[in-house]
């Protein structure tokens, strides 16, 4: 849970241009297209220990009116799929800590 307002959360986790500042994994955002709700950006990752920088292009709908966000990859980048603790199967970065599954690639 997150000891904020609704609305201040939303703001918040729905201005991409601010993702490099709220989430230390992201070194940068770029909005490609914004056509009312719908957002198409690249995210860009720090690079790895290996010195590699990982990007893909996501695409975004927010729906404020229902609290919900519909998301998908767009162009997929470097990913895995594996299962989580709760038994679905997701696709983290190959080479990161992934957050939901706590494994390391």
């Amino acid at each position: 849970m997150i000891a904020a307002p609704r609305e201040l959360t939303w703001e918040l986790t729905n201005d991409l241009e601010s993702w490099p500042r709220l989430f230390s994994e992201y070194a940068a955002v770029q909005i490609l297209d914004r056509e009312g709700d719908k957002v198409t950006f690249r995210l860009t990752m720090h690079p790895d220990e290996n010195g590699t920088v990982w990007s893909w292009i996501s695409e975004r709908e927010a729906d404020r009116g229902s609290w919900t966000v519909n998301a998908r990859r767009v162009e997929t980048g470097p990913l895995r799929a594996h299962e989580h603790p709760a038994g679905s199967t997701r696709r983290c970065p190959a080479v990161r800590r992934c957050a939901g599954c706590r494994t390391s690639r």
